[in-house]
């Protein structure tokens, strides 16, 4: 029982042994002393799965026994790694062999990760730029990185209770610290960490270091310090580069400060970080105001959007801007301000914002504005001025203004910059030209005002008035020429001296004419005595009309008569004859004259007579017409030698202002032209010139007195019309008379048919007063014959006393016009206040203006002229007493 017991026992040892082994992780095998595979629980047999038929049996290669080796063995197509322990047993009496395989493959994986991560991490160790030290759990220093040992040029592996060998101060306090103060004392001590702690060390080569110390404690699961780990940042260069920094910042706000400048910067996002005081102070806002975009609330509306555009565009491309806007000012006025703002760079290169800096230019801008108004108004004026206006350079014309374009006939400027400049200048003008052109361009003087010919682009030429001055046009020395056109006044010039000789002339036949209306008024008077007697004494011997004395007295008379028609004519060419202007047709006047005409001319001259058609009436007094036209006949006779003609034509025609000026400035309007031509010896220029004078003749002694044509233009004056002579020496002259056309042509003329001495008797009473005692005796003795009732004086007084008292109706004044005291006219109108029926003659030898206007009398003045025949003057009472009231 007890064998069955014990047996019992072993075989649960058995069955306990074999499930170990068969559950065991580790693969076992049994070999025998052949080499041959025994045994191999599951675990071996999953490690050769891939023999597992053939495991049991085979021989295994065993390299050595009781060696822990490494095998590698196939499974599952993987590498593994495997740890093998052998030892003997005595199995039934023999020796067998008893591996165990254990896998450590995972475990091999684990160990080469660690060693690669611990390579990595002491690669990484090593180049750290900071330096890295590990301390252990008694605070030595076990191991540094290069940095560190860089740092503090050596490696010192000493223990807490040796820190003294490392000196420094902490910073900015510069306090310096104690072996036990150090951070790594305090982390191995009393688990603190220290961060960003400045020092300032002494380094075992004797330099000094700012570093920035990082110390932290290594403590396990359970809270205990198994070391500690220490870095070391070396910031010397860094505190180096912001001290410099500090420094170059502080120079920056001081030079930004100091000089006119407003200065701003920006950052990477666009907003600006920076005003230096003197923006600040511009536009009276704080740093605080300004800051991003703050400085945008002064830009003036009008101008923001532009500015803030050209910023953006400028910095998105990194590119330098200048744009100029209103920003406004402390005092609230929006000033202009140049901004210039360029890309900023840190000394790596990298773009770190932008720089800009502003002037007040509102000034500049202002004074710009002014002279662009400047220039626009001194273009407008070049441009506009009357005058052309030419630069050039001597050779070529560089501006040219549009009066210039005008004056020059070109069709643009373009046309006289590219035409040389002595084109224009005639060729005898150049040497003179290109000597101005040196003093002006070399010498640098002006050229006074010189009359010069130009040739227009057309090489017609114009007269002009040039001057010069010297001027820098393109940063070229240049001539600045003002040129006026003086067309007009060559003309008006020619036309002011035709007027001074006009002038000159009026005042001569003024003067004669003053001299001619004296002597006619005394001479006039001792005609009329000497042709009143003479009447009176022809009358009183007409028993003897063969006698002697008869032949005497009608030659008396015929000299009489022909010194009154000279003193006539005296009148006539200083425009002082008294006439009657009558509404004439012309061409009847003319055609009445033409047999006397050709009487007067000779067979030997052909008449030629060419009346045109529908010729409009004149206002003339037909003797003034008759004397005209017998003064230019006899004029074309004289002129012509042997045979010739005499052409008389007339014409309407119409006058306007040039052709009034042509014509001495008589009015425009209807003008009658009558022409004289004669085919005679002509004039020479210089005769033609003074025809017109008073006196001038180129007739022998004896055969004109000069004043035949001085007549004619001074009757033609008179009647406000023209004369102008045309001749050509050896070919002939023409006399052509403007006279205007009537302005009313319906009146009608009507004249009294002729009548004899002895009808013009009659019985009315006429108060007669003359000055000149010897014409009075002659007017009373023949108004006595007459059977006139007669009161007489020689004193205007006393006519008007005999009128006061005359108690009956006085029907006749006859009054001298020129008397001492008191002149006819104004007698005339005294008396008429006491006898307003009264009808009166005036009388006298050149009346001076009192009763006509410029020598024409009105029609209600009754006149007689000294000296005057018996005949007429009784004609005259007759005409005047016989007509109605």
């Amino acid at each position: 029982m007890a064998d069955k017991s014990v047996s019992a026992d072993v075989l649960k040892d058995h069955e306990l042994l074999h499930s170990l082994i068969e559950r065991s992780v580790d693969g076992l095998i049994a070999i025998n002393q052949k080499g041959r595979v025994i045994y191999a629980n599951p675990a071996a047999v999953d490690m050769f799965a891939d023999r597992k038929p053939e495991l049991i049996g085979s021989i295994f290669g065993i390299p050595a026994i009781n060696e822990a080796v490494e095998l590698i063995l196939p499974c599952k197509a993987e590498m593994r790694h495997v740890e093998m322990r052998a030892s003997e047993f005595l199995w039934h009496g023999k020796v067998i062999y008893l591996a165990s395989l254990r896998d450590i493959t995972m475990r091999k994986h684990l160990f080469d990760s660690l060693k690669q991560r611990e390579k990595t991490l002491q690669n990484v160790f090593d180049i750290l730029p900071v330096g890295l030290w590990f301390a252990d759990a008694e605070g030595r220093l076990e191991r540094g990185n290069k940095a560190g040992v860089a740092i503090w040029g050596s490696e010192p592996k000493v223990g807490i209770e040796n820190y003294g060998v490392f000196k420094a101060r902490r910073l900015p306090s510069g306090e310096e610290i104690a072996a036990d103060d150090w951070a790594l004392a305090h982390a191995i001590r009393d688990k603190k960490t220290t961060l960003d702690e400045m020092l300032e060390i002494n380094c075992f080569d004797g330099s000094k270091k700012i570093i920035l110390n990082y110390v932290t404690p290594i403590t396990d699961e359970t809270g205990k310090v198994q070391g500690a780990i220490v870095v070391n940042n070396d910031i010397t260069e860094r505190m180096k580069s912001e001290e410099a920094l500090r420094e170059n910042e502080s120079h920056f706000r001081t030079l930004a400060n100091s000089g006119q400048a407003l200065i701003w910067t920006s950052g990477l996002d666009k907003l600006c970080n920076y005003f230096n005081q003197i923006w600040l102070d511009f536009t009276g806002r704080t740093l605080e105001q300004e800051m991003g975009m703050g400085w945008a609330e002064g830009v003036h509306p009008d101008d923001l959007q532009k500015c803030v555009d050209t910023y953006c565009q400028a910095f998105d491309r990194r590119e330098k801007f200048s744009m100029v806007y209103r920003i406004r000012r402390h005092d609230g006025e929006y000033r202009w301000i140049q901004d210039d703002g360029s890309p900023r760079f840190n000394s790596h290169g990298d773009f770190i914002g932008y720089i800009g800096h502003c002037l007040d230019v509102s000034d500049r801008i202002l004074y710009e504005q002014k002279l662009a108004e400047s220039e626009t108004l001194f273009r407008s004026l070049i441009e506009g001025a009357p005058d052309a206006i030419l630069v050039h350079t001597g050779d070529r014309y560089v501006y040219a203004n549009a009066a210039a374009v005008t004056l020059l006939g070109a069709s643009s400027q373009n046309q006289i910059l590219t035409t040389p400049v002595l084109d224009l200048i005639p060729p005898e003008e150049h040497t003179t030209m290109k000597a101005q052109l040196d003093k002006l361009l070399i010498e640098k003087l002006p050229v006074k005002s010189t009359e010069k010919i130009m040739f227009r682009l057309d090489k017609s030429e114009v007269r002009v008035e040039v001057s010069a001055v010297p001027i820098t046009f393109a940063g070229k020395s240049c001539a600045l020429s003002f040129v006026h056109n003086i067309e007009e006044r060559v003309r008006a010039r020619a036309e002011r001296e035709d007027l001074m000789m006009q002038l000159a002339h009026a005042q001569k036949m003024e003067s004669i004419g003053a001299l001619a209306g004296g002597v006619a008024h005394d001479f006039n008077n001792m005609l009329q005595v000497i042709l009143g007697e003479t009447e009176f004494a022809i009358e009183e011997n007409v028993k003897n009309p063969n006698s002697e004395l008869a032949a005497s007295l009608a030659e008396i008379k015929k000299a009489a008569v022909r010194s009154a028609e000279l003193t006539k004519k005296l009148l006539a060419f200083a425009r002082k004859q008294l006439y009657s202007p009558k509404l004439l047709n012309i061409n009847e006047v003319i055609e009445g004259m033409l047999k006397m005409l050709r009487r007067m001319i000779g067979e030997n001259i052909e008449l030629i007579w060419k009346p045109g058609t529908g010729v409009w009436k004149i206002e003339m007094d037909p003797s003034q017409l008759d004397q005209v036209l017998a003064n230019l006949a006899i004029n074309a006779r004289d002129a012509i030698e042997n045979v010739g003609a005499l052409v008389i034509e007339t014409c309407n025609i119409e006058i306007d202002k040039e052709m009034s000026k042509e014509l001495g400035g008589i009015e425009e309007g209807e003008y009658i032209v009558l022409s004289v031509s004669d085919t005679g010896c002509g004039m020479k220029p210089e005769v033609l010139e003074r025809i017109f004078e008073p006196f001038f003749t180129t007739k022998e002694v004896g055969k004109g007195t000069g004043l035949g044509l001085a007549t004619v233009y001074g009757i033609i004056g008179q009647n406000e019309g023209s004369i102008k002579a045309y001749s050509e020496y050896g070919i002939g002259t023409t006399f052509k008379i403007y006279l205007p056309r009537a302005k009313d042509e319906s009146k009608s003329d009507n004249s009294s048919a002729a009548v004899t001495l002895a009808d013009l008797t009659g019985s009315e009473t006429i108060l007669l007063v003359e000055d000149e005692i010897q014409i009075l005796n002659y007017e009373k003795l023949l108004l006595e014959r007459l059977g006139y009732k007669l009161l007489f004086t020689s004193d205007p007084t006393v006519a008007l006393s005999i009128a006061a008292e005359y108690p009956e109706e006085i029907d006749l004044l006859i009054t001298d016009v020129i008397m001492p005291g008191i002149n006819g006219k104004e007698l005339q109108q005294k008396i008429m206040e006491l006898h307003p029926q009264i009808k009166c003659i005036f009388v006298s030898g050149y009346t001076t203006g009192v009763i006509e206007h410029h020598g024409i009398l009105p029609n209600e003045i009754n006149f007689i002229e000294k000296p005057f025949t018996a005949s007429a003057f009784a004609t005259k009472i007759r005409n005047v007493l016989g007509q109605r009231e």
